[in-house]
């Protein structure tokens, strides 16, 4: 995970500088560079997939934080209060990057329990830590990319929404440990994330009655007929 990491964080350094000197993006990738790139988007691809049930009636990427900055220190929680980011389901950025001007559209403070985060960790953390893989070159296809201080921004985020699911799990040796303990994405449990999707709509129906708009976002259909939800200036890409 960690060397995934830190081969996409490499190509966006090289993207960063075709945009410096007006080359066209990912042109100038060696072959593999598009390799780790094609992989990261397969692998968004897939967990999007599993979720397209999901999609329906609401979107599926978010990113959180714990409020209290003590939250670390209460391994004992029951219930305590996040703040919840919204993201863009076709450039995968957080709304506040598409919404400089208002950025506190999409981002809402949710008390969620701690049995709810437990039974929804391997949704979670698959969601996690696919965005934490394309988050260094999020946006590419849409002609935007994040900037260094943003994406600083969004990779503290969604570490301490791991560290987060981390904590809430930890100390059951349950199958959910068992299952949540590796830091690989694991995408092969498709069938079994998909069976824990009802966790991720219950979640949805929080969200839907704290926003009916969810920040904005527009709910579209791609050639395959899947539902996205996504930022106004992408809807003519649909």
């Amino acid at each position: 995970m960690q060397e995934i990491q830190k081969s996409i964080k490499e190509v966006r350094q090289v993207v960063i500088k075709a945009d410096q000197f007006n080359h066209k993006r990912f042109q100038i990738l060696d072959r593999g560079q598009k390799k780790i790139l094609s992989q990261a988007e397969q692998e968004f691809a897939n967990i999007m997939q599993t979720l397209t049930d999901e999609a329906k009636e609401a979107h599926r990427l978010f990113s959180f934080k714990p409020v209290d900055p003590g939250f670390f220190d209460r391994p004992k929680w029951i219930s305590t209060k996040f703040q919840l980011t919204l993201w863009c389901e076709h450039s995968r950025v957080p709304l506040p990057v598409l919404n400089p001007n208002n950025p506190k559209q999409g981002v809402y403070e949710l008390t969620l329990p701690r049995e709810w985060l437990v039974k929804a960790a391997p949704v979670l953390k698959t969601i996690f830590k696919t965005l934490s893989i394309i988050a260094p070159v999020a946006a590419s296809g849409a002609n935007l990319l994040m900037d260094d201080a943003a994406y600083e921004g969004v990779k503290e985020e969604l570490d301490l929404a791991q560290k987060s699911l981390n904590l809430s799990s930890s100390g059951g040796g349950s199958k959910l440990d068992l299952q949540t303990n590796s830091d690989a994405p694991k995408l092969s449990m498709g069938d079994e994330i998909r069976a824990e999707g009802s966790v991720l709509r219950v979640f949805q129906t929080k969200l839907k009655e704290k926003d009916p708009g969810f920040g904005g976002l527009i709910r579209v259909q791609n050639q395959r007929r899947e539902f996205l939800w996504v930022h106004p200036q992408f809807k003519d890409e649909y």
